[in-house]
């Protein structure tokens, strides 16, 4: 597992978590995390907490629920215009 696919499989941005494990801004997002753990000595267990923060910070739904609602505006738009 990656930061990419935790990022892309968990909903949360790699940026929060280069931050938040105070990796440089220019990590490999697709090396494993086994590898940066051991470079970076963070835990798999920091990433959780990272990802279960962002999680309960609502920021994830936020995007969720704002792009829904997009896609419901954008044909609701399109179906006027027929």
């Amino acid at each position: 597992m990656s930061l990419e696919t935790i990022s892309r499989e968990w909903g949360t941005p790699t940026a929060y978590l280069i931050e938040g494990l105070n990796l440089p801004k220019d990590v490999l997002l697709n090396l494993a995390l086994k590898e940066l753990k051991d470079q970076y000595r963070f835990t798999m267990e920091d990433v959780r907490r990272l990802v279960g923060d962002y999680q309960a910070s609502g920021k994830a739904g936020q995007v969720a629920s704002t792009s829904g609602a997009n896609k419901k505006g954008a044909v609701h738009e399109g179906e006027k215009k027929k």
